[in-house]
């Protein structure tokens, strides 16, 4: 028996064989780690987790996190800056008016609600006619306040003429798994309909967001079946002519015939070519929304609804205002 019978999958567990006994015997080298308690570091505002394949602790810093008070200064001489027990920013209005949401009222305590786009928002998504497809992905995280979340404000760009499709119908649904993606059997918070040019308001069921937390949630639209047609250039569904098939199984012979027999190769290349140019519009059965066609868009910064206690106010920060490029293509 040698050393390296001893080896162990983790880079944090050394091996050795003891020739006395023909036993192994393992050690933890300096530095190793095997769980994300041996990480801790003391500070409330990084996360810290062990890789146990390589022994490594990794620490990331979490946003928006304070440890005093010092951290949390807006520079408005005006408010009263504190850090929670969450390790997050509040503020409150001295005797002079703040700029912030509360103005003078001293009772009045606010702090910030973010919005961004999480790692699953997609652009350039083509959804079939029919077919269904998540087109905006958000993730709300509140500081020292949480609140009650009604829903979103957006504004549909681009050019798309429902004609007999009918409007695209809009769903929003928390994302419980943060993966930017609808979870199988969820129940949406709102549904609306929509065409281009208009705002579009999903509003429905209230969901609570606790302080110091974050809610993911995805914007998913569905493009009506409808009459064959074509709508505004930007719809299209397939024509009602025979299968591509169909059409190919006719000319390569016809053309064969014509290049063999009759020898007129020009007429039927041009047969072939006119085959081929019918087969491609017949195989046109399935078609979606042109990514450069239509767009979702913010609204303001108070597309967001939420709303909290009499005396507590949330700063929608980072939904940008209308017209910023905080876009889903579909």
């Amino acid at each position: 028996m040698a050393d390296e019978d001893c080896v162990t999958a983790s880079a944090c567990i050394d091996g050795s064989c003891n020739p006395g006994t023909g036993r192994c015997g393992y050690a933890s080298p300096a530095g190793c780690c095997a769980s994300g308690a041996e990480c801790e570091d003391g500070d409330a505002c990084t996360r810290n987790d062990c890789d146990p394949a390589s022994g490594a602790c990794s620490r990331d810093s979490i946003s928006h996190c304070c440890l005093s008070d010092a951290d949390c200064e807006d520079g408005d001489d005006c408010s009263y800056d504190s850090c929670t027990g969450d390790h997050r920013c509040a503020h409150q209005p001295a005797i002079c008016e703040t700029p912030g949401p509360c103005g003078s009222d001293t009772s009045c305590t606010y702090s910030g609600l973010w919005v961004r786009a999480g790692a699953g928002n997609r652009r350039g998504v083509e959804v079939s006619i029919g077919g269904r497809g998540v087109v905006l992905h958000l993730v709300l995280e509140t500081e020292a306040i949480g609140g009650v979340f009604h829903g979103v404000s957006l504004i549909l760009e681009g050019r798309a003429d429902g004609g007999s499709y009918g409007k695209p119908r809009f769903r929003l649904y928390e994302d419980r798994d943060r993966d930017g993606s609808v979870d199988p059997g969820s129940a949406p918070l709102a549904v609306a309909e929509g065409l281009s040019g208009g705002r579009l308001d999903l509003q429905g069921t209230a969901l609570t967001m606790a302080p110091a937390s974050e809610t993911s949630l995805v914007v998913e639209v569905e493009v009506a079946k409808g009459s064959v047609g074509e709508t505004a250039g930007t719809v299209v569904e397939g024509r009602s002519l025979p299968p591509a098939w169909l059409v190919l199984l006719w000319t390569c012979p016809a053309a064969a015939v014509l290049a063999l027999r009759v020898r007129r190769r020009r007429a039927a290349l041009a047969l072939v070519v006119v085959g081929w140019l019918v087969a491609g519009g017949c195989m046109a059965r399935t078609a979606g929304v042109h990514p450069d066609e239509l767009r979702l868009v913010f609204a303001s910064n108070d597309g967001v609804q939420v709303s909290t206690a009499a005396n507590e106010r949330l700063v929608v920060t980072g939904a940008p205002q209308e017209g910023q490029p905080f876009r889903a293509w579909w």
